[in-house]
């Protein structure tokens, strides 16, 4: 078994870490300036219209997933077993985008004809059928294909472009709530911009084969069927909370829930960049080291461990000044929801080690049951807890929903290749270093603004990985070898 120290292991972690700081680089730019478009946007709107925005994206975001069903995930892991075979590779980039196209455009036309149903409010209409034109074109973007080729450098250009133009936009254009449906028009110019330069910069690496065979196109959709499962329930348990507060409680609720939910959002993007190159890296080496697999993933969630547990633990103590110093008072009851959805962050984060690993193992299936669990999880809890309490209900019931799904795939990718977690060490490490950040902050925040505190609490928390040897000399070493050549 390789073990820590092994040139293997060390030049794959340096790969590995290189190309998610890569990826991170440009989706700290890409999010910060999403999140200042965002909080202007809130300002601007108001929590009714800004939930308005918040209502239409969970409905769209159901013929996004009708437009691709799951094929995505399998067409990245197929091509990043096939290496570099160029001739195959390319084969499977042509047949996914006929098969996506067909899917979009079946599904645009399904949105128009249920618009009506959805329709809660008289600007809904118009706001969901630009914002399905949006999601139309997201879901022909080939970011799935860089995954695979492992070049997620062309996706963080590219979306940057395209955050630059929409957010540019944002701020030239929305004034006023009038200027609501100029909202989605904007998302709908970034998106395309986005997804031309993706294809772009995919065709200059690797050739695209357009010759369509109805046999392979049937093939990959029969085989995509349970990832097209597992990603339906996905996006059930992602997206019913909005849905039900915006039948059950109204537009302005979904208002606050909203802001929560993009700050969580915001650090969800950089667990997306994760997966992105976790995914192909996991695919590979199930096929040809497991053992190096599992060394890999300890680590990964070691790193995890360190970065998650402060970030939760410390926003959860400052909820109330990040939500007003964000949002402003009008959406201060987003200050419990951003506490509980914190730790869905973080579940998510863990998840992330095991749930895509079981298809990068050829569990696809099993993977699909564990979802479909977590959709019929949160379905029977939003039932029950969004009447009784609303978006605080919603909340728990996502928080629940994410714990069932974690401890499922780690059951089962335990029983597929071996126990794996962080080390005792850095997990008792982590916890006294975050006590030592909040003991910090309960003497010390009230006296200081909200970036003074963040700071402040950071300074404690990282002395403390220190002088507790939770982080040591030699993984410093190892980090500043990330900025070499």
């Amino acid at each position: 078994m390789p073990g820590k120290d092994d040139p293997m292991v060390i030049e794959s972690n340096l790969s590995l870490a290189r190309r998610a700081g890569v990826l991170t680089v440009g989706k700290i730019l890409q999010s910060v300036m999403s999140l200042f478009a965002t909080i202007y946007m809130a300002h601007v709107l108001g929590p009714v219209d800004f939930g308005v925005l918040g209502f239409t994206a969970a409905i769209t975001s159901y013929f996004g997933l009708a437009s691709t069903l799951g094929i995505p995930i399998l067409a990245t892991r197929e091509i990043s077993q096939l290496h570099d075979d160029d001739e195959k590779q390319g084969l499977i980039v042509g047949d996914v985008m006929m098969l996506t196209g067909i899917l979009s455009l079946g599904s645009y036309t399904l949105l128009w004809s249920l618009t009506p149903i959805f329709t809660v409010a008289p600007t809904l209409r118009a706001i969901l059928l630009i914002s399905g034109l949006q999601v139309l074109i997201n879901s022909l973007s080939p970011q799935w294909a860089s995954a695979g080729i492992q070049r997620t450098d062309f996706n963080a250009g590219a979306n940057i472009i395209g955050t630059i133009i929409r957010v540019g936009l944002v701020f030239l254009i929305i004034h006023s709530p009038r200027n609501l449906e100029a909202v989605p028009v904007l998302g709908v110019i970034g998106t395309l911009i986005t997804v031309a330069i993706e294809w772009w910069l995919l065709k200059q690496t690797k050739p695209i084969h357009c010759r369509p065979s109805w046999t392979r196109l049937w093939s990959i959709f029969r085989r995509a069927l349970p990832m097209t499962t597992a990603s339906a329930m996905m996006q059930a348990y992602s997206s019913l909370d909005t849905i039900f507060l915006g039948y059950w409680d109204g537009l302005g609720v979904v208002g606050y829930y909203n802001a929560a939910y993009k700050l969580v959002l915001f650090l969800g993007s950089f667990t997306s960049v994760y997966n992105q190159v976790i995914f192909p890296l996991a695919t590979r080496l199930y096929h040809s080291d497991v053992n190096h697999l599992k060394v890999q993933l300890r680590r990964s969630l070691s790193i995890t461990t360190i970065i998650t547990l402060p970030i939760i633990l410390g926003g959860s103590w400052l909820a109330s000044p990040i939500i007003r110093t964000i949002f402003g008072d009008r959406f201060e009851a987003a200050d419990p929801l951003l506490r509980i959805l914190l730790w869905t962050w973080g579940i998510t984060f863990a998840t992330l080690h095991y749930g895509p690993v079981l298809i990068a193992c050829n569990q696809e299936r099993r993977f699909a049951r564990g979802i479909a669990l977590g959709g019929a999880v949160n379905l029977a809890a939003n039932l029950v807890t969004v009447p009784l309490w609303g978006a605080i209900g919603a909340a728990l019931s996502i928080l629940f929903t994410e714990l069932v799904i974690l401890s499922y795939m780690m059951y089962y990718m335990t029983h597929q290749v071996g126990w794996y977690g962080p080390s005792i060490h850095t997990i008792l490490g982590v916890i006294l270093s975050c006590a030592v950040m909040l003991l910090g902050l309960d003497l010390f925040s009230r006296q200081l603004g909200l970036f003074e505190a963040i700071g402040f609490g950071s300074l404690l928390y990282s002395a403390s990985l220190i002088l507790t040897r939770t982080v040591h000399p030699a993984q410093l070493k190892w980090a500043l070898r990330l900025l070499g050549p």
